[in-house]
């Protein structure tokens, strides 16, 4: 992802105005959750787990 803000799939629903991208890391499958603001070019993130409860796990990140 770096350098690349864009390189993440858009999300749906109410995760509609996150991206997501997965990757490895110590070969451990992680996955990224995060905001591509574009006007001002910053990035915000949101979480960054396994995928085990991922989109359970950004929801109550979001909204608790």
């Amino acid at each position: 992802m770096a350098g690349e803000p864009s390189i993440g799939y858009q999300l749906k629903g109410d995760l509609k105005d996150f991206k997501c991208h997965d990757f490895k890391f110590q070969q451990v499958s992680l996955r990224i959750c995060y905001a591509y603001h574009q006007l001002d070019d910053h990035v915000t993130f949101v979480y960054v787990g396994t995928r085990e409860n991922f989109y359970d796990m950004v929801k109550c990140h979001l909204y608790d």
